[in-house]
């Protein structure tokens, strides 16, 4: 049996993302997805998100900067994904919500 294709991973709350801005070192940097689901970008403020893929939300933040910028190409890579949450009750040693780091 074929497995089904993994669904593409989307940004939230914690996600570590590298931004690069082609020929633009000065925007070009390391963020972090706010509490609100957003990024608080160079010149353009806030820009929501949650729940976008990678390339989404690329194509999010080159709509933004496109009257500032003459054909912006934006890179958008996930550096360090958010912790999962996990609830664990029932009759166990230590029930309680525990945050799981994703590695690989």
């Amino acid at each position: 049996a074929a497995c089904p294709p993994a669904e593409p991973y989307t940004l939230g709350a914690g996600d570590r993302i590298q931004l690069d801005v082609f020929n633009v070192p000065e925007y070009t940097r390391e963020y972090q997805v706010l509490a609100d689901g957003s990024l608080n970008l160079a010149i353009v403020g806030r820009v929501p998100v949650q729940g976008l893929t990678l390339e989404q939300a690329s194509n999010a933040i080159r709509a933004r900067y496109a009257p500032f910028l003459r054909r912006p190409i934006i890179t958008v890579l996930l550096t360090a994904p958010r912790p999962l949450n996990v609830a664990v009750s029932g009759e166990i040693t230590r029930p309680g919500s525990y945050s799981i780091p994703i590695t690989g």
